[in-house]
């Protein structure tokens, strides 16, 4: 069976804006017409599991949570609506952002600077230069990244 694009309700549309406020406080409004917002829903629960944004992959639904998984297209929309260090993310040494984008493990002797306010198990982008090159799930706190001189600090996409 086919997989099928379709627009969202009405309350899916509020129900993601409310979402990526409360996970990463970008107040974007998806009812605005500027945004072409399509879904792709469970063909079992008929709940979203993907958000697609003006023809782009925007993100996917987390089925256990509800919680939303950005894409790098993703990561860069809601940059383009967040204020600076807003975001949970974490740049990195420009020498190793080709590892990184292939989607191997960020070490956190490699991070420069994170958001203190990020925990662990948090969906997070990492950027070098402002230029966002990959996202994964963090596996220590963003105080902590760069401090500790072992250890795994993002499993990267």
């Amino acid at each position: 069976m086919d997989t099928k694009i379709v627009p969202p309700t009405l309350l899916e549309l509020l129900q993601i804006e409310a979402t990526l406020l409360y996970q990463f406080g970008a107040e974007i409004k998806f009812r605005e017409p500027n945004f072409n917002v399509k879904v792709v829903r469970s063909r079992k629960t008929g709940r979203i599991k993907q958000v697609f944004l003006n023809g782009k992959y925007f993100a996917a639904i987390r089925a256990n949570d509800g919680f939303i998984i950005p894409s790098l297209e993703g990561w860069k929309i809601l940059a383009s609506f967040t204020k600076p260090m807003q975001l949970p993310c974490i740049e990195i040494l420009e020498d190793i952002q080709g590892f990184i984008a292939e989607g191997k493990t960020l070490f956190s002797k490699h991070v420069i600077r994170a958001n203190p306010e990020i925990l662990p198990g948090e969906e997070v982008c990492i950027s070098s230069e402002k230029n966002i090159i990959a996202s994964g799930k963090a596996m220590l706190p963003g105080i902590e990244m760069g401090r500790i001189k072992k250890g795994k600090a993002v499993k990267t996409r």
